[in-house]
């Protein structure tokens, strides 16, 4: 009874655990979406010159007139622009430089094949983080995998390798992620116990604009989730089946990135 109570509180704790990831995860993500920047308008010239700032409403048929955040006000010839964009507004950095806001948040569905032995499972995965220069994202992320007789809940360390934020085009990027696939979401039960075990996903895919502060991804990799399973025999304890799991998958994955 003691090792049917203990299992209880565990699954308790990790039901909780879970719960509490899960809020955390889509907080950052709301978060992040606050914190996105203002749109601003942005008029390309013949000449090559980008103007940002905002269009007056006093602009004419003939002449654009734009207010930039610095205080200045263009007037332009409408013949002599090219055309006028919706985009973020940039944020000066210390350096004078141009950037986007580093924070990230993908918000994704995978589906993971399935074979003879266990069914084809579709997961969800939460995942947040943060851009180092133009192309690298390093965060935290987690997930769940509910296969036909095992639960895991892997909690990772993500990487992207994405292409540059200020491009407005379908464009490529890589992930991988790497972490412990936990086992205490699954019933408790006084004969059988489940191991946790380490999880690693790797893959490439594509991003579309949908808005100037979200776009769609869709990518193609493999998943890979380890573990294990013991059953006890009633009459006799000390007889035990361990049977591991090792769980390799083709997986398609899908879902928003702000």
């Amino acid at each position: 009874m003691g090792i049917l109570t203990t299992k209880y509180n565990k699954n308790y704790l990790l039901h909780h655990i879970f719960y509490g990831l899960i809020t955390l995860m889509m907080s950052l993500a709301v978060q992040k979406g606050n914190a996105q920047p203002r749109v601003q308008d942005v008029v390309y010239l013949e000449n090559g010159w980008v103007i940002r700032g905002k269009i007056m409403e006093n602009s004419t048929s003939d002449s654009l007139r734009i207010a930039c955040f610095d205080g200045n006000i263009f007037v332009f010839d409408r013949a002599k622009v090219k055309q006028v964009k919706k985009e973020p507004v940039y944020k000066q950095s210390l350096t004078g430089g141009k950037s986007l806001s580093r924070l990230y948040a993908f918000t994704e569905v995978s589906i993971i094949a399935g074979n003879g032995n266990t069914s084809r499972t579709v997961s969800p995965w939460f995942t947040t983080g943060y851009r180092f220069g133009k192309h690298l994202g390093l965060g935290l992320g987690v997930g769940l995998h509910r296969f036909t007789n095992i639960t895991f809940l892997p909690v990772v360390a993500d990487m992207r390798i994405m292409a540059r934020q200020d491009h407005h085009i379908i464009r490529p990027y890589g992930y991988f992620s790497a972490g412990y696939g936990l086992s205490g979401l699954n019933d408790a039960d006084l004969y059988v116990s489940y191991k946790g075990g380490l999880n690693w996903t790797a893959g490439f895919g594509l991003m579309a604009p949908i808005s100037p502060l979200a776009k769609i991804n869709w990518g193609l990799g493999i998943t890979v989730q380890e573990g294990g399973i013991t059953y006890t025999d009633p009459v006799d304890p000390e007889n035990a089946l361990n049977y591991s799991v090792n769980i390799r998958r083709l997986e398609f994955r899908m879902g928003v990135h702000f």
